[in-house]
């Protein structure tokens, strides 16, 4: 008969096997299958390799000879070896995905242990903060108080530069109304031809008075 093409399940289920032993034996090539588009794996199962129908063609062929017992479940018969190595597969797939738990698990430790790591420095880490805000607290005040006394030392400047302009504007002011003063001194005053008479020397003679020619 052909060979079907059955889902893990399916296969598990007509090989009485679990569908982790059916893929663990897909990845060991003991199962021919394939995987479609979506990842998802079918096996190929020849209808006629199945255990039910080997172990009821071996039940017809011994119950047909007259005389032959059937064996005691507990005795190892060469019947019972598809069982021995399903439980071996079966161990073997169990162990696989133990050996994925353990890993996952240790993952699982080291991120525990790097948060627990995380929330005990967490404290340290929140004062650090805190110090750190109050530095830039300070800071921030001292760049204002900087700034305060650099606007008085600017103001109180511009006030002295205001006065001392102030102070030489009155100055050259003043010696320009010196330097005026100094040259109208130095200028030469005119003579009074009536100086030195008194106070007849201003009075002029009248006609009459003059003496006749």
């Amino acid at each position: 008969m052909a060979e079907q093409r059955v889902s893990l399940r399916e296969a598990g289920e007509l090989l009485e096997i679990s569908p982790d032993t059916v893929r663990y034996r897909f990845r060991q090539g003991e199962i021919r299958g394939e995987r479609d588009n979506q990842g998802k794996i079918w096996v190929f199962i020849d209808p006629d390799t199945l255990p039910g129908r080997k172990a009821a063609s071996g039940r017809k062929s011994k119950d047909s000879q007259p005389g032959n017992e059937e064996p005691s479940s507990l005795e190892i018969q060469p019947g019972n070896s598809i069982e021995i190595e399903t439980m071996r597969d079966l161990l073997e797939a169990v162990s696989e995905r133990l050996k994925d738990t353990q890993d996952r698990l240790k993952e699982t430790q080291e991120e525990r242990d790097r948060l627990r790591t995380l929330a005990d420095e967490l404290p340290i880490r929140l004062a650090e903060v805190v110090a750190l805000k109050e530095r830039l607290s300070g800071v921030e005040m001292s760049a204002q108080n900087e700034r305060q006394t650099a606007a008085e030392l600017i103001a109180d400047l511009r006030r002295r530069v205001e006065t001392e302009a102030a102070g030489r504007a009155a100055e050259a002011t003043e010696r320009q109304t010196l330097t005026a003063a100094l040259i109208e001194a130095t200028k030469p005053q005119p003579i009074n031809p009536n100086a030195g008479r008194g106070l007849w020397g201003w009075i002029r003679p009248r006609k009459s008075d003059r003496p006749a020619a």
